[in-house]
């Protein structure tokens, strides 16, 4: 490969030096042994250029081919082995994801062809390694991959999930010996994820290989050898430019933050063959007892579950959420059922509080489960440096639009090889270069990035939506947002929640009835309060010790919210293994975590008195599985279903008395054993209160066309009671789907298969898994930002205050909304400008240059690719959104009737335009054709020469005023962006690039400077061919002698010549173009 690269560097050098000599035969230069010497040597610049063609077409096929498909060329290069074991490098190819609900036999060639492609180029080359011991590996994507001789292949080490007891084992047994860890370290590697970062020289290799570069390039050499160097150098300086601030001032400074993110420098205490010893967090491996320290930022230097003592972390970094959470560690009994959410710490998690038994230092232990790449730590970074794609109508389809582009740029390049006569197969060659370039405009891509851009940094300013964005490309696909669901809890209502009443049973008749409603807060019509004190005492032990909350230091309550808003309203204080009541102090035996078979959790403690009790909380349908049906109110059902209508969250509270046992026989009982023949004791009612903005931002969905879904976990009932308040149900009918006598619901990715863009809106809870799956998932919280959803926004309701407090506003919703739409109409709106340009100004060019070897001006194309291309469409991006959502969605297609009719007319209308300005330039009498070429022997090659005429000005008036009308009218303000007037730099634009038409007269439109060649050229040169001094080269005039011809042409043919002047055009004192006349 290395000899590949050598030879493609002698290939520039040699286009570099044809280039050059190119301008030494040209301009006379002076270049050893001399001008003279080489113009002898190659006869002619075509004898020049001719070879420095092929050179230049070989070099970059090869370039592109190399760097496209550079990995699959290394391979090819390589010998395949029959077994694994004597690889020195393996190859790994992505297999493109299949489209679910696509008939295979209708795919197009196009889309065969193009997932060939794709396949080919997902390919990577990765180095085998070895360790110390000889063991051999890979990594890929951060993970190691060990070899295995079982297998014969490379594969993932073992998941550590081992059982609750084997973890206490492993405590009590001084955990892993130095012999285990090392091999452990083997199979999974350090406890680091390596993100390297390229040096400066790297990163500004990795980027100029990308292939945008190579049609940079194109253009750059093209333009240069064309003897426009003017050109050529300034888009060389643009693209070393650009191309240098994003490999140092983007690509090499994220690498940088990501690599620090990833990078954890601190040591930890582990326990090794009995005792705790300090090593660095890298030496960490699967099956370490970790001992866990607080401190200032202090963090979990791996994922692993909590064994010993109490831990409080702040998972922000995971859920967006910055509240406390509270682990438990699990129990020493085997066929332990572990519960991630309230077992397990994840690594990279802020440590809040630790606390732990005295031999253990007084800390909480963790045992390790994983670590490195594969924690969530790791899995955050792998996400940052690996992002999966994101795909939409508009991507998938601009294959197919470049595919019609390079169709109408062959069209073109036939038109050159056989319909022009250009005068030199060199000149013919750049011209369809230059075609080819100018149809197939790589600023297209370029520009939907940039829109993207722009929207991304007006949803995050701090004075505007407050919006964050992780992935810019999801934002167009907000705008196509077709059904929205919502999160209840959180969400749509506040996060908090309030214990507002109990209602206890009692037995009459050996019949369970239910009691009055007990209001804690205060009856909603008489504000009557019911004093804790009148709660039953079997009640009140229940909410103080039916929970998993943890009390810090000062005195706040970490855990589940309901269960701290229950907690609130008890008059206890929490210790580490009691609870203390007013009258009493109860102990713990035993912790039942939430259980979601039974849906049920519940905690076994001793009282005062010495007796065992069971109190078991959960759901009321769950609990009336379980409780004595003797227990239960005849009227069980209908009480729920009247507090579930009355928007009241009911939760069932159990209880059970045991015989005397001892706390270890308690923990050997299993689960189903303790919750045997409980008996139904009352409901505690919460009241989760709805936003005060949730019914203007569902009103403005309404408005914008957009179906609103709440997705609860709660009664179906209290679900609709929330969408009645907020207005999303509406009316008394519901609809629903019914299969087998119950509701089906349907998860954002069946909806995706049905067409819908669904858009999800949580808080980053245990909605997260809705968050990712759904095409558009914004978290609610106050975090910065959330890795469980691409947008995430901690903006506070109108009124609110900056604190805990303040409810986070659900109006981000129709604002991300906007943004979308108005992001999705300006990247449609770019990419008519430049299609419109591909099958309006290309054709143009084309046209004139066929008919009469004119193209426009070297300033004027300047113009066209800087000022139009560039500045123009960037102040296009820049058009805010409408303050209101419409009833219609913008077009995602690019092929769709709207987005094709569009072009179609614009199109249409540049050419009526073309056609009716040069009707009214051959009307005129004095309009003669030139062919620069063979009317007054321009050199073919001397491109900036063929603009200096009547048909060359008419070209570059065209393309000034196509090009500004087109960025114009796209930028109309319509359904989705604010009015074109609001967009002052389009609007300053496009007015200076018509202002300046008039210059254009005063102007040369070829070379500033040079002398104007319209048909008086012809007369002059017809007559100094006769004279003389006239030599084997035809007179042309040069700015050297103010354009005018020899002096006895002069003589005869004044500038007051009949053909000269007054019938032609020419006016002495008001000449058409700089030094054309004295």
């Amino acid at each position: 490969m290395r000899s590949w690269m050598v030879l493609l560097g002698m290939g520039y050098v040699f286009m570099l030096w044809g280039c050059w000599m190119s301008y030494v035969i040209f301009a006379n230069l002076w270049f050893p042994p001399g001008a003279e010497f080489w113009l002898h040597t190659f006869q002619s610049w075509d004898g020049l250029m001719l070879p420095w063609a092929v050179c230049f077409v070989l070099e970059h096929f090869f370039l592109a081919v190399l760097l496209v498909f550079w990995d699959a060329v290394h391979s090819h290069a390589m010998l395949p082995v029959p077994r694994m074991c004597a690889a020195t490098h393996l190859l790994v190819q992505e297999c493109p994801k299949v489209e679910m609900g696509v008939d295979e036999l209708r795919k197009s060639l196009l889309v065969v062809f193009g997932e060939y492609l794709h396949r080919v180029r997902m390919r990577e080359m990765l180095p085998v390694l070895q360790s110390e011991s000889g063991h051999r590996y890979a990594e890929y994507t951060c993970v190691r991959y060990v070899y295995s001789e079982a297998c014969d292949a490379f594969v993932l080490a073992n998941l550590c999930k081992p059982e609750a007891g084997e973890m206490h084992r492993r405590l009590r047994s001084g955990g892993l010996s130095e012999a285990e860890a090392a091999a452990s370290q083997e199979s999974c590697g350090p406890n680091s994820i390596h993100v390297p970062v390229p040096s400066r020289l790297e990163a500004l290799a990795c980027e100029f290989s990308h292939f945008t570069y190579v049609f940079n390039s194109i253009a750059i050499w093209t333009y240069v050898a064309y003897t426009t160097w003017n050109i050529g150098l300034l888009w060389l300086f643009m693209t070393l430019g650009s191309g240098t601030y994003r490999a140092l001032g983007i690509t090499r400074p994220s690498k940088k933050r990501v690599s620090d993110m990833a990078r954890m420098q601190k040591s930890c205490v582990v326990l090794r063959e009995g005792k705790f010893r300090q090593l660095d967090v890298s030496e960490i491996v699967q099956g370490d007892i970790v001992q866990v320290k607080g401190g200032k930022d202090a963090e979990l230097p791996c994922d692993g579950m909590l064994i010993s003592g109490s831990l409080i972390v702040n998972e922000s970094m995971l859920t967006g959420e910055p509240m406390p959470i509270a682990k438990v560690p699990v129990e020493d009994v085997d066929h332990y059922q572990v519960h991630p959410k309230s077992n397990k710490a994840f690594a990279g998690t802020r440590i809040i509080e630790s606390r732990g038994e005295t031999e253990h230092g007084g800390f909480a232990l963790l045992y390790c489960t994983e670590v490195g790449a594969r924690t969530t730590r790791g899995e955050l970074v792998r996400m940052v440096l690996f992002p999966s794609s994101v795909k939409f109508k508009y991507n998938d389809q601009l294959p197919t639009v470049y595919a019609l582009m390079f169709a109408k740029a062959t069209v073109l390049v036939m038109l050159h090889l056989f319909a022009a006569h250009e005068g030199s197969p060199v000149v013919t060659f750049l011209n369809v270069t230059c075609a080819i370039a100018g149809t197939v405009s790589p600023m297209l891509p370029v520009s939907l990035v940039m829109g993207q851009s722009v929207s991304a940094k007006r949803l995050t300013a701090a004075r505007g939506y407050q919006i964050k964005c992780l992935q810019p490309g999801r934002i167009p696909i907000a705008g196509k947002i077709s059904t929205m669901v919502f999160d209840k809890t959180g969400t749509i209502t506040k996060s908090t929640m309030d214990l507002v009443s109990v209602q206890a049973t009692q037995k009459l008749d050996e019949t369970a009835h239910f009691q009055p409603l007990l209001w804690i807060d205060g009856e909603p019509e008489s504000g009557d309060v019911d004093r804790p004190r009148e709660l039953p005492n079997l009640l009140q032990c229940a909410m103080a010790v039916c929970h998993t909350v943890k009390q810090l230091d000062d005195g706040s309550l970490v855990g589940n919210e309901l269960e701290c808003a229950m907690l609130r309203k008890t008059n206890c204080r929490i210790t580490q293994n009691a609870i203390i009541l007013p009258d009493e102090e109860v102990e713990i035996v035993r912790d039942m975590q939430f259980d979601h078979q039974s849906m049920t959790s519940g905690v076994v403690v001793r009282r005062s008195r010495g007796q065992l009790e069971v109190f078991v909380k959960g759901s009321p349908d769950k609990i009336q599985a379980v409780a004595c049906p003797s227990s239960l109110p005849a009227d069980y059902g209908a009480t729920i279903s009247a507090h579930a209508k009355a928007n009241y969250y009911a939760l069932s509270i159990c209880h059970r008395s045991l015989p005397e046992k001892s706390n270890s026989e308690v923990g050997e009982m299993s689960r189903s054993e303790l919750e045997q023949n409980v008996q139904f004791c009352g409901l505690l009612l919460f009241r989760n209160e709805m936003k005060r903005e949730a019914p203007q931002a569902i009103q403005q969905l309404k408005e914008g066309d957009i179906r609103s879904v709440i997705c609860t976990g709660d009664s179906e009932l209290t679900g609709i009671a929330i969408g009645r308040q907020c207005g999303i149900v509406s009316g008394d009918c519901l609809l629903a789907t019914v299969q087998d006598h119950k509701l089906v619901w349907q998860d954002p990715e069946e909806m995706d298969m049905e067409g819908l863009v669904v858009g999800m809106a949580g808080d980053g809870g245990n909605d997260c898994g809705g968050l990712r799956a759904a095409h558009v998932g914004i978290a609610l919280s106050g975090a910065e930002a959330s890795l469980v959803a691409p947008f995430s926004t901690g903006r506070l309701e109108e009124g609110s205050q900056d604190d805990s407090n303040g409810q986070i506003s659900l109006l981000t919703i129709p604002d991300l909304i906007r943004e979308g739409r108005a992001c999705l109409a300006t990247n449609l709106a770019t990419f008519a400008y430049f299609i419109v340009q591909a099958f309006s100004l290309s054709g143009l060019m084309t046209t004139v240059h066929v008919a009469h070897n004119v193209t426009i001006g070297e300033w004027v194309w300047l113009m066209k690719d800087i000022g139009f291309g560039m500045i123009m469409v960037f102040f296009m991006t820049q058009s805010k959104a409408l303050s209101c959502l419409a009833k219609v969605r913008p077009t995602a297609t690019l092929l769709g009737a709207r987005t094709l009719l569009t072009i179609a007319s614009q199109v249409l209308l540049n050419w009526l335009f073309f056609g009716c300005a040069f009707c009214v330039l051959k009307a005129e009498a004095w309009y003669d054709p030139l062919d620069p070429i063979n009317d007054i022997s321009v050199l073919p090659h001397l491109w900036m020469l063929k603009g200096d005429n009547y048909d060359g000005a008419v070209c570059a008036v065209c393309v000034f005023v196509a090009l500004a009308n087109t960025s114009y009218v796209n930028t109309y303000g319509g359904n989705f962006r604010r009015s074109i007037l609001q967009n002052w730099g389009i609007c300053a634009a496009s007015s200076l690039a018509c202002s300046s038409l008039p210059l254009l007269d005063d102007i040369s439109v070829g070379g500033v400077g040079e002398c104007f060649l319209g048909p008086q050229v012809k007369y002059w040169q017809n007559h100094a061919s006769y004279l003389p001094q006239a030599g084997d080269s035809p007179w042309l005039p040069s700015p050297d002698n103010g354009c005018l011809p020899p002096t006895a042409t002069l003589e005869h043919l004044p500038l007051d010549h009949l053909n000269i002047s007054t019938g032609k055009g020419f006016k002495v004192g008001a000449c058409i173009g700089p030094n054309n006349c004295s």
